[in-house]
C-alpha cells in the first residue's frame, strides 16, 4: 500500500514540475511576443511594427519567408512589412526567390521608364514566379515597387528558368546586346536556341529526351560568356548580369542532370551565391530583404527532422544559413510566416489547414488572443529552453521535430491564413 501511495506521490511531483516548466516556458514566449494590429499593405501605421527597429538594429539582411507559395495573406504581411523595413529602416534592396538575375534586371529597367503602379504590375508578372506575381494579394506589393523603384532596387537571385515568362526572352535580349547569330560563327546559335527551348519547357524530365546533348549545351554556355566578356555592351551592369545568368543557366543545366531530389541543396547554393555577388558587388553598404518560402528562409536545418528514414534537412544547408555563414549569424536575420487555421492555395487547389495539437504552432494561438503576432525566436534561444527540441508546423503545415528556436530567429503568426486568388 506504501510503495503504491510513493508512485502515485512521485507521478504528482513530476507532473507538477512539468506544468511548472511548461508555465515558465510560456512566460518566456509571452515576454518576447509582440502583437502586430494589421497585415492589411495598405494600412500605413507602422506604430505596432515600431519593436522591429531595435530587434533589426545592425542586420545587413532579413528574410522573410511563407509556409506555402499559396499563402496569400501572407504575401500581404510580408509586403506591409517591406514597406515598414524600407521606409523606416533603409532596407533599399528587395531580393526574390522565384527570378533569375536577368528577370529582374530587365524589368526593373522598364518599370524605371514608367514609374507607375500598373507598369510595375505587368513587368513583375512577366519575370517573378507567377504564384506570387499574378495574385491579387501581391499587386500591393508590384504597385509599392512602381512607385519607389528609385529608392528600393529589386533583383531575383533564382537558377531556375522554368518559372518565368522572361526566361524565354533572355536568348533573344542576348543575341540583341552582343549581336551573336550575326557576328560569332563560332557557335550554332540556332541549335543553341532548339536546345535552350528544352530546357525550359521540359526541365528535369529532359533526362529522357535522348535528342538533348548535356555536355555540347554547356559548352555552348562556355562559348557564349567568352563572347558576352569581350563584347562592347551598352553598360558594365548589363555586361555582368548577363554573365551571371549563363553561369546560372550552367547551373540549372547541371541540376538538371542530376535529378530533382538530388539537386535540390544545390539550388540553394547558387541562391546565396548571386545574393552575395550582389552585395559584395553592387551593394556593399545596402541593406537587403529576401522574399522566399521558410526553407529557404531557415538556418540550421539539420537540427530539424523531415520524417523518419528521410534526411532531407540534413543533406540541405538552406540560403538563410548561407547568408548567415558568409556574413555572420548576427547580420542576417531569418523570419518565417505561420498559421493554424483557414486555408492555402496548393498545388492541388485551394486546401483547408489542419494541425495537430501537439504542434508548437496550435498551442501559440491557444495561448495567445491576437490574430496577428510577431515572436522573437532569437531571445527565447538565449533561455533555457533555447535548445528544446518540439513540433513545429512552420514548414508546409506539415509537424516536424527539430529544435526551431534555433532554425528561425523569428515568427510572424497569422492566425488564419487566407489563400492566394487569381483574376
Amino acid at each position: 500500500m506504501k510503495s503504491k501511495q510513493i508512485l502515485i506521490y512521485l507521478f504528482l511531483v513530476t507532473g507538477i514540475v512539468a506544468l511548472q516548466s511548461c508555465a515558465n516556458e510560456n512566460s518566456v514566449i509571452r515576454k518576447n511576443t509582440y502583437a502586430v494590429d494589421s497585415i492589411s499593405p495598405s494600412d500605413e501605421n507602422y506604430a505596432d511594427l515600431s519593436f522591429l527597429k531595435n530587434i533589426l538594429k545592425d542586420k545587413k539582411i532579413v528574410l522573410l519567408g511563407e509556409a506555402g507559395h499559396g499563402d496569400g495573406a501572407a504575401f500581404e504581411a510580408k509586403t506591409r512589412l517591406i514597406k515598414y523595413l524600407h521606409e523606416n529602416l533603409h532596407y533599399n534592396v528587395l531580393a526574390f526567390e522565384g527570378a533569375t538575375p536577368f528577370d529582374l534586371l530587365y524589368a526593373s529597367v522598364v518599370i524605371e521608364k514608367g514609374k507607375t503602379s500598373r507598369a510595375a504590375q505587368l513587368q513583375l508578372a512577366k519575370a517573378l514566379y507567377m504564384a506570387w506575381s499574378i495574385s491579387r494579394e501581391f499587386q500591393a506589393m508590384g504597385a509599392y515597387i512602381g512607385q519607389n523603384i528609385d529608392s528600393l532596387s529589386i533583383e531575383g537571385i533564382d537558377d531556375n528558368f522554368a518559372v518565368t515568362n522572361y526566361a524565354h526572352f533572355f536568348p533573344r535580349f542576348l543575341d540583341w546586346s552582343c549581336h551573336i547569330s550575326r557576328d560569332h560563327p563560332e557557335i550554332d546559335y540556332q541549335n543553341f536556341l532548339n536546345q535552350y527551348n528544352l530546357i525550359i519547357t521540359e526541365n528535369f524530365h529532359l533526362t529522357n529526351n535522348s535528342s538533348f546533348n548535356f555536355d555540347s549545351f554547356i559548352h555552348d554556355i562556355g562559348v557564349l560568356k567568352e563572347i558576352v566578356n569581350k563584347s562592347d555592351i551598352s553598360t558594365p551592369k548589363t555586361k555582368d548580369y548577363l554573365s551571371l545568368e549563363l553561369d546560372n543557366l550552367n547551373a540549372y543545366v547541371g541540376e538538371i542532370r542530376m535529378g530533382l531530389k538530388a539537386s535540390v541543396p544545390y539550388r540553394d547554393k547558387r541562391m546565396a551565391e548571386n545574393l552575395s555577388w550582389m552585395i559584395d558587388n553592387y551593394y556593399p553598404n545596402e541593406k537587403v530583404i529576401v522574399w522566399t518560402a521558410n526553407v529557404h528562409a531557415a538556418k540550421h536545418l539539420n537540427e530539424a527532422i523531415y520524417k523518419k528514414g528521410d534526411d532531407l534537412y540534413q543533406q540541405l544547408i538552406p540560403l538563410g544559413q548561407l547568408l548567415a555563414d558568409k556574413y555572420g549569424e548576427d547580420k542576417v536575420y531569418s523570419i518565417a510566416c505561420t498559421s493554424s487555421e483557414g486555408s492555402t492555395n496548393g498545388g492541388k487547389g485551394v486546401e483547408k489547414i489542419s494541425i495537430p495539437r501537439t504542434s508548437w504552432d496550435y498551442q501559440f494561438a491557444h495561448d495567445t488572443k491576437d490574430d496577428y503576432a510577431f515572436v522573437d525566436f532569437s531571445q527565447i534561444r538565449k533561455s533555457e529552453y533555447g535548445d528544446k527540441e518540439f513540433e513545429s508546423t512552420v514548414l508546409g503545415y506539415k509537424p516536424h521535430r527539430g529544435k526551431w528556436y534555433h532554425i528561425f530567429d523569428g515568427i510572424l503568426f497569422i492566425r488564419k491564413m487566407k489563400p492566394s486568388t487569381f483574376n
